[in-house]
């Protein structure tokens, strides 16, 4: 039975289209993701006869799709590796990530396209400031499916509204940034100027919207005590 709730575990995440050329989104599923896990002293398991939920290594994916031409024309790609922090055992699949933290290099980006990789990273984040690492915290997760997570990127801090569904173990968090809100708009000016070509559609005109979907799974371990 499907449960929608809130929740957020990592954020993130977040990039932007690119050039390197194509114009479909490009599949990226057999990307390994590395991703590291710290618990906290809380992290014990309750007492027997519970279920419990654990946070699992290698096992939370950061996905994001971006838009070019003013068609809007997906690109996605993903991060490889996510450092999370602050995770709990519980009885309650949400309670496992809430209050967790996330740290995830820039450089770990991935599109399938190695030119369109190098681009993101000189033309994008080059223009701006502070970004070898996106991070942030779980901020709140309510019942009615909404949430939010605190990001920092470019040197800003800015929450984002995010919704979650919770199916068994698995938790799949949504939500759409605009990097202007992180003052982003240098890296995407840049980014556009350097892929025109690529980002022209039928119309002719060259755009990179500031809008990134970011989708976030992760799939957490079950024990009957």
């Amino acid at each position: 039975m499907k449960k929608v709730l809130t929740t957020s575990v990592i954020a993130a995440a977040f990039l932007l289209v690119s050039c390197g050329g194509g114009n479909e989104v490009k599949n990226t599923e057999n990307t390994t993701t590395t991703t590291n896990v710290e618990t906290t002293d809380s992290a014990v398991t309750p007492e027997s006869g519970k279920t419990t939920y654990l946070y699992q290594n290698d096992s939370t994916k950061v996905s994001w799709t971006a838009y070019k031409t003013t068609d809007k024309k997906g690109v996605g790609g993903q991060f490889t590796t996510v450092n999370v922090t602050n995770v709990l055992a519980s009885e309650n699949p949400l309670d496992v990530v809430k209050g967790a933290k996330f740290s995830i290099p820039v450089s770990a980006t991935v599109t399938g396209n190695e030119v369109r990789d190098s681009r993101i990273m000189k033309f994008f984040f080059g223009m701006l400031s502070e970004t070898e690492n996106i991070t942030g915290q779980v901020k709140s997760l309510n019942e009615d499916g909404t949430g939010s997570i605190a990001i920092t990127f470019n040197g800003i801090e800015k929450e984002l509204p995010v919704t979650c569904a919770v199916e068994g173990e698995k938790i799949t968090v949504k939500g759409t940034m605009d990097v202007n809100n992180w003052n982003g708009q240098a890296g995407i000016e840049a980014l556009n100027l350097e892929c025109k070509d690529l980002h022209a559609g039928a119309d002719g005109i060259t755009k990179l919207w500031p809008d990134v979907d970011i989708v976030i799974s992760t799939i957490l371990k079950k024990e009957i005590n």
